[in-house]
């Protein structure tokens, strides 16, 4: 099954998408990623034949990705799908023309889940986490319980784009957990605990274990200059943030950046990180 992400931007890397290629390639499936280019993107439906289009979309720029599909819709035959921060919190989208599906939610089991019914021929009309299109109107799902465990997910498919190999030499950004201990209004963070139901301060974190082997592996393939920790709080667990740094200093020891709250972080914190390069 081949499946292609169209993306505005082509030269940032997209950490979600590349974790969901790494997810898609380990059960056989063909992930390729391209700009939000016309010419091109039709040239990859017609020789690699991509059955599912794929989207992650944020407000203000989901216009340009409805627009984009319809075009290509008119065009070509294949399964598109929106996810990401709009499409989960505006999923009435899917009754949008050309939108067939949309995610809500984390879209990992989802997207194994549609790709493998569209390749066995089955209908995506009741799998949980998506509002699909199909006989009758629209089928809304139910959301699927999160993945606790973070470690199961592999790391980030760093060759999907095609300037990434460039692009994570001079700053990788890695994610070590998903989740904030604060739910302020002009972020998704609070929006999705709510729309999960999760009970407040909740963060679920990747052991440091599986957070330094990502970046290790990195660091055999290129000459890493620095590392961007995107989490919206890299110190919500301080005896996590203890234990990272203290390893951190001696198995990678390159400069970092990380996101804090100046009203929620202690001294002691501020000086682990310090002294393992941030």
């Amino acid at each position: 099954m081949d499946i292609l992400f169209v993306v505005r931007r082509i030269e940032v890397e997209h950490l979600g998408l590349m974790l969901l290629s790494s997810l898609l390639k380990r059960e056989g499936h063909r992930v390729e990623a391209c700009g939000m280019d016309a010419r091109e993107v039709g040239r990859r439906l017609k020789e690699g034949g991509a059955r599912i289009v794929g989207y992650s979309v944020s407000t203000f720029e989901h216009r340009a990705y409805l627009d984009f599909n319809r075009e290509l819709k008119k065009r070509y035959r294949f399964f598109s799908v929106f996810g990401g921060p709009h499409p989960t919190f505006v999923p009435e989208m899917i009754e949008e023309e050309g939108v067939d599906a949309v995610c809500r939610g984390e879209g990992e089991g989802a997207l194994l889940e549609l790709a493998r019914r569209i390749e066995e021929g089955g209908s995506p009309q009741d799998i949980g986490n998506l509002w699909v299109k199909g006989p009758g109107g629209i089928h809304r799902n139910p959301l699927r319980p999160r993945l606790e465990d973070l470690d199961q997910l592999p790391f980030p498919d760093r060759d999907l784009f095609p300037h990434g190999e460039t692009l994570f030499k001079r700053k990788m950004p890695v994610q070590t957990g998903r989740g904030c201990l604060y739910a302020c209004g002009y972020c998704s963070a609070g929006a999705a605990a709510r729309l999960y139901g999760d009970p407040p301060r909740r963060v679920r974190r990747r052991s440091v274990d599986n957070v330094l082997e990502e970046i290790r592996q990195a660091k055999e393939r290129v000459s890493l200059r620095l590392v961007a920790f995107v989490d919206d709080l890299f110190t919500s667990d301080p005896a996590w943030v203890r234990d990272f740094c203290a390893r951190y200093k001696t198995e990678i020891g390159l400069p970092f950046v990380c996101s804090i709250r100046a009203d929620s972080v202690e001294r002691e914190t501020l000086r682990h990180l310090k002294d393992a390069g941030c």
